[in-house]
């Protein structure tokens, strides 16, 4: 068989592509989502994806019982969250915490890989990368490692010398990557990657129609990421006494209960509100809304950039989404109360000066970058073209 002949059998190869995530969370999920949705709008040869959690290794209970475990901590233990994660901070460099985290899924994650057999391996979720690493580095997986940074910090769990290459939210990430050792050509700044549906602009009073919305009302959107965290019904109950003229948007995600408490009250409450539980269309909320209330997650925190949308965050997380947050701030496009009693008060205050609102719209739309999972996708179909190569045979 020529040289010629079998270069062109291997570039006709199916590809197979493995994304490696967490549904804990669900951030680090809809990047995933949103990178195989650019690959399919973008793709000019076939290739196979396979999308695994590391909770997909156990039994499927597994998952349930660490989401439960997983609000139930971040909702009663910040201080000792916030203790930890600033802990590992200071202690980047050194390994011996990292790999023993690393030993009771790792040959799980051998398994899974070895019968996938992909030619690339996308993590957006930093223990994935460090299981995935670790087995580079110990020889048993060849396959090209990309690893893609899901919020505006750096975990240690990230800075893995064996990552292929690495797509981070900003410059200034960037450099905190290249101080810890990573070569600069590996790390590419194309941000967040989030749905493609919050790079399209929308007619605005069209859109209000069709959510049932008043036109001429200030529209305030309330959310807690895909659990629904935060004092969300205290923001709500405050809004409607605050003697503000406004409509509310509230997003309780998979937050059941919630969502049943606010169903219960709704018929009473003075001021207009729409109601959802967990949604698709998000990107509609935020594309109509003038304010949005939230927690600052690493999605969350681009989807609000991209859409233009200024946003007031309560109930910061410590760890990333503290570094979520102080990102949001320092770029003009946020600000933060401790206590929902303050509330009244900074809605208040930007809905009276809308030149300052429309100062935080433009600061988010000056760092936004919406098409971070377009840019995934090409630097991913950029390493199938170079792993398609075969030398030739003389």
């Amino acid at each position: 068989m020529s040289g010629d002949r079998k270069g062109n059998l291997a570039i006709k190869k199916t590809k197979r592509i493995l994304f490696l995530t967490t549904s804990i969370g669900s951030g680090h999920k809809r990047a995933t989502e949103a990178i195989q949705m650019a690959l399919d709008a973008i793709s000019y040869r076939s290739f196979k994806t396979q999308t695994d959690t590391y909770f997909d290794y156990f039994l499927p209970v597994a998952e349930k019982i660490v989401a439960k475990v997983y609000v139930k901590t971040i909702q009663l233990m910040r201080q000792v969250l916030k203790y930890v994660y600033y802990a590992q901070k200071k202690n980047l460099n050194k390994k011996p915490g990292r790999d023993f985290l690393s030993i009771p899924l790792i040959k799980k994650y051998e398994k899974a890989i070895s019968n996938f057999k992909p030619d690339i391996i996308v993590c957006t979720q930093a223990l994935s990368s460090r299981f995935t690493s670790i087995l580079k580095k110990n020889g048993k997986i060849s396959a090209s490692l990309i690893a893609v940074i899901t919020d505006f910090d750096i975990h240690p769990f990230w800075i893995n010398g064996h990552v292929d290459k690495f797509i981070v939210p900003t410059d200034e990430i960037k450099k905190e990557f290249i101080a810890q050792g990573i070569q600069a050509d590996k790390i590419y700044t194309f941000g967040i990657p989030i749905h493609p549906n919050f790079s399209k602009i929308r007619n605005k009073p069209v859109l209000k129609e069709e959510l049932g919305l008043i036109e001429d009302l200030p529209v305030i959107l309330i959310m807690g990421g895909g659990w629904g965290l935060g004092p969300i019904k205290k923001a709500v109950l405050h809004l409607n006494n605050s003697g503000i003229n406004l409509q509310l948007i509230v997003v309780a995600g998979k937050n059941r209960i919630l969502k049943k408490e606010l169903d219960k009250i709704s018929p009473r409450l003075r001021i207009p509100i729409k109601l959802y539980g967990y949604v698709s269309n998000i990107d509609e909320l935020m594309e109509v809304s003038d304010i949005a209330i939230t927690k600052p997650g690493g999605l969350i925190s681009s989807e609000l950039l991209a859409k233009g949308l200024p946003a007031i965050l309560v109930n910061v997380i410590p760890g990333q989404e503290e570094a979520n947050g102080r990102y949001l701030i320092s770029k003009g496009a946020a600000c933060k109360i401790e206590k929902i009693n303050q509330l009244k008060d900074i809605i208040k205050e930007l809905l009276e000066h809308p030149g300052v609102l429309e100062q935080m719209r433009r600061n988010a739309k000056a760092v936004s970058k919406p098409f971070a999972a377009i840019d995934s996708a090409r630097l991913i179909m950029d390493c199938i073209d170079i792993c398609s190569k075969v030398p030739e045979l003389f």
